[in-house]
């Protein structure tokens, strides 16, 4: 009864602990513009059609399954296209990992430890701004502590059924993103270390754990064959490559102070206790800290594999954070047990423990006030761009923008759009753009372009082209900055006129009646 009692206090504590969780992420959800990836994902599943909404997503972003898209597509087909719905599975999914976190992490390492690691997830920055965005990394975040349940009770219970339902959940890990690949080869290591150890009774069942775990591989790879049969069916003429260049932005170094609540002053205490974390795991499960560190190694290994890059930037490995942050928070438990011990007769475990929790949140509280102020602004404001060009936009009038962003742009605005083809992916048209969302797309090849074509396409028009690059400067040496660039090269257009300078770096020119300057 006691035992009922005392784990009651817990789900209890856990339920405050989501709320506060899911008042950190509601807050300021969808206040922000979009950047170019969830651009991408809202327009892929607010299509008319799931059909469309599949084949958009194989076109614009066919590194990234449908598992974070058909549910954002389900809940606008009900509630409506609008980029709050579509934003709010994230919520959803992240709130929902939380519980399944404490459910894995209790049965690892009790229900205290549990605790403090979902309070943790709860407050860490990266899991507050990545389940405010509608792409995938919060979806990982329910898809990845359910797959590791099911393996332990598959394990546990030797019964078919249960491995069964293992690989139901890796193909959902699949779905949601190829990088958990990493997740079923580790937990692929673990499985042959359990085979050659024997512990336990495991040493009886090595057959059925060997069969039955080739099992959940089987049936997660035959319930993730239609996506890849279709993925290959259009693009296999393109030479489809599912393996892609990701960017190398953070080093290693970076990655353990983003793992460790960000870049903020208490990032050395919070490595300290990772050291008493992996001492107390192995004090009660030796095999624990080992398997922990395994996943860790294995899964960021295959992201750094399958990304190309030098480093990973932490959006390929944010999957992996709440495994992580389950060491320091086995350290809280550990000192404040410790100091428990030590001085019996002073209630210090509970307050020790909130005192290094409030110390971490602290840590993070400025990287997360820098969130809620500006989220990810290097894109620029794109809504409040929109609603200017909407006060500025006469009938007839022409709008130019370079490919990403005015897929941005065309998020906040049903205004007809020119983009400027430099980057954009060959293997998609504008026309289909067009046709999966009615939208009033065209494409300006930078290619084929030239001034006359240019004065028979815009003759007669007040001409728009939006940007985030000042076109007076000499900074131009990225992608946007080429395309726009080129496009005054190619027609022989420069701004003149009003110059509007739009929020957040982005640059309003108008260039005139189509006239070639």
């Amino acid at each position: 009864m006691a035992e009922t009692g005392k784990k009651m206090k817990y789900y209890i504590l856990l339920g405050i602990v989501i709320l506060t969780a899911a008042g950190l992420r509601l807050y300021r959800l969808d206040y922000h513009s979009m950047w170019d990836d969830e651009a991408r994902t809202y327009l892929a599943g607010t299509t008319d059609t799931l059909g469309g909404a599949l084949s958009f997503t194989i076109a614009v972003d066919y590194g990234t399954p449908p598992g974070n898209l058909l549910p954002r597509y389900l809940l606008t087909k009900i509630f409506g296209k609008s980029t709050y719905v579509f934003t709010l599975p994230s919520v959803i999914f992240s709130l929902l990992g939380i519980f399944l976190y404490f459910l894995l992490f209790s049965r690892l390492a009790g229900n205290k430890t549990a605790l403090l690691a979902c309070i943790l997830i709860a407050i860490h920055p990266e899991e507050i701004s990545y389940a405010m965005t509608p792409r995938n990394y919060a979806v990982l975040n329910t898809v990845i502590p359910l797959s590791f349940l099911l393996l332990i009770l598959a394990v546990k219970k030797q019964k078919y059924l249960w491995y069964f339902f293992h690989g139901i959940s890796l193909a959902l890990c699949y779905y949601a993103h190829l990088l958990t690949a990493g997740i079923a080869l580790s937990q692929g290591v673990i499985i042959i270390f359990l085979l050659l150890s024997g512990r336990g009774n495991l040493s009886i069942n090595r057959l059925r754990l060997f069969t039955g775990f080739s099992l959940s591989i089987a049936v997660s790879a035959v319930f993730f064959l239609p996506w890849l049969l279709e993925l290959f069916k259009i693009k296999l003429h393109n030479s489809l490559n599912l393996i892609v260049s990701g960017p190398s932005w953070h080093s290693p170094l970076d990655i353990v102070y983003i793992f460790v609540f960000g870049r903020g002053p208490f990032k050395i205490i919070t490595l300290l206790l990772v050291l008493p974390g992996i001492l107390k795991l192995y004090k009660d499960k030796p095999f624990l800290p080992v398997a922990l560190v395994e996943v860790l190694a294995v899964s960021a290994f295959v992201s750094w594999l399958l990304m190309h890059a030098n480093f990973f930037h932490v959006r390929y490995v944010i999957f992996l954070l709440p495994v992580f942050l389950l060491l320091p928070a086995a350290g809280i438990a550990e000192i404040s047990e410790k100091l428990r011990q030590i001085f019996p007769r002073y209630k210090l475990s509970a307050a020790v423990s909130l005192l290094l929790v409030l110390f971490l949140f602290a840590s993070s509280s400025g990287k997360l006030a820098d969130w809620y102020r500006k989220g990810r602004a290097y894109d620029g404001n794109w809504k409040e761009a929109a609603h200017r060009m909407q006060s500025l936009y006469q009938p007839g009038d022409a709008i130019i923008i370079p490919y990403f962003h005015a897929m941005i742009f065309s998020v906040y605005s049903s205004l007809p759009v020119y983009f400027i083809n430099n980057s954009a992916p060959s293997f998609i048209s504008i026309s289909d753009f067009s046709k999966y969302n009615r939208r009033p797309w065209k494409n300006i090849n930078l290619n084929l372009y030239n001034g006359k074509q240019y004065a028979a396409e815009f003759g007669g028009k007040n001409v728009w082209l939006l940007c985030i690059r000042n076109l007076s400067s000499a900074e131009n040496t990225d992608t946007e900055g080429a395309s726009l660039s080129r496009f005054t090269e190619k027609t022989g257009v420069h701004p003149c006129g009003e110059k509007i300078l739009g929020h957040s770096y982005i640059y309003f020119y108008r260039l005139g009646n189509g006239i070639i300057h």
